[in-house]
Parts: structure tokens; C-alpha cells; sequence
């Protein structure tokens, strides 16, 4: 889970060095997450009897979801060029240093040094998650975001 500190400080890296900001929700989180162990759900049908199904993927409220999307994230992103900075195991950044994605669940900041750079990861993300692209955060992490000419301010 992406830090409130680690979150103000992408944006300050970003502004500072005038790179692109980015904001990115994917779509259905933990239904993405494919579960490495069984896991069994069980229901009664109609005629009163026990059925019993195995999980491919994982569900919202399974207790190894969280874990299991990650696991799947470092994935994708590790895909895309990216890997786990030491400081932060929910901050990646490319091997270049031009790309840095802070990430909270389903929630991903994402700055970097063009649009292009960019663009090229949310191409490959997108060959294996839906991502909703919401551009400039205005809200993330509890945190209202208002963007100004020259100023931000979070509320």
C-alpha cells in the first residue's frame, strides 16, 4: 500500500523535474489475480445439496486477494520494464530512471519523463489489465488534489 509521504513525493519529483503526471484505476482489481494454491467455495443449490467450486481467480473479501494481486502487479509491471524499489516494496521504477509508479490496491500514480514513455507503459499494461485512465489525480490516497497554473494544493 502506497504511502500518503511516498504519494506527495512522486508529485514533487514530478513537478520539479517537469515530467508527465498520471493517473490510473484498474478495473475489476482482484478479479486480474490468478491464485497460485486451491481454493474451494462451497454453496447449496436449489435441491438443498452442497456444491463445491475451485477458483481460478481470486474474489473480493478472499482473504489471500490482496496478496495475490500483487504478486500479480509486480508481474505486469516487471513486464512493462519496471521493477521494486528496495525503499518502497509498492514503488517500481524503470531501470533508466525516466518512469516511477507509486501503487495503493487498484490505485496507480504514475510520472514520467514524456507522455511517450508512458504511453508505452500503459500499452503494455493494457495487454493484461483494464485500465481506466483518469489523467491528472484529482483524488487519491483520501487526498483532494486542485491543480493551479503553477501551484497544486492537497486537501
Amino acid at each position: 500500500m502506497m504511502r500518503p509521504e511516498i504519494f506527495k513525493m512522486l508529485l514533487v519529483i514530478a513537478l520539479f523535474r517537469g515530467w508527465e503526471i498520471r493517473q490510473w484505476d484498474v478495473v475489476a482489481t482482484y478479479l486480474q489475480a490468478l491464485l497460485h494454491h486451491d481454493v474451494y467455495v462451497s454453496d447449496i443449490n436449489e435441491d438443498e445439496e452442497i456444491e463445491y467450486w475451485k477458483l481460478n481467480k481470486a474474489l473480493y473479501r478472499l482473504k489471500q486477494a490482496g496478496h495475490e494481486w500483487f504478486k500479480t502487479l509486480e508481474s505486469i509491471l516487471n513486464q512493462a520494464g519496471l521493477t521494486q524499489y528496495i525503499e518502497d516494496e509498492r514503488t517500481y521504477r524503470s531501470s533508466n530512471g525516466n518512469q516511477i509508479i507509486g501503487t495503493h490496491i487498484d490505485d496507480l500514480l504514475v510520472i514520467g519523463a514524456s507522455n511517450k514513455i508512458l504511453d508505452q507503459t500503459e500499452t503494455s499494461m493494457q495487454k493484461s489489465v483494464e485500465l481506466d485512465k483518469k489523467g491528472l489525480p484529482k483524488q487519491i490516497l483520501g487526498m483532494e488534489i486542485k491543480w493551479g497554473k503553477e501551484t497544486i494544493v492537497l486537501t
